[in-house]
């Protein structure tokens, strides 16, 4: 963009603006983004302790992990697909 800038290409200029602009709608806004991320984070770790928990023997805890892996995923595919 600074080339173009530099040399006063218009058109170029709007180009790429328009191009940056696209980009921000399909990715979205940044703080949608961090919650996604954070959330594919905590989903990590709770797959993590289920695994450690079975590792360990602690069979008391395989539903819980189930269904508590089974809410946070819906909820954040719930998340993602909202405007």
């Amino acid at each position: 963009m600074t080339l173009a800038a530099e040399t006063v290409d218009l058109a170029r200029l709007r180009k790429e603006a328009l191009a940056s602009i696209d980009e921000l709608k399909r990715k979205g806004p940044g703080y949608r983004r961090d919650v996604s991320m954070w959330g594919q984070i905590g989903e990590g770790v709770l797959a993590l302790g289920c695994i450690g928990a079975a590792a360990a023997g602690q069979v008391e805890f395989g539903i819980p992990c189930v269904v508590g892996g089974a809410m946070s995923s819906a909820g954040l595919r719930y998340w993602e697909t909202q405007n």
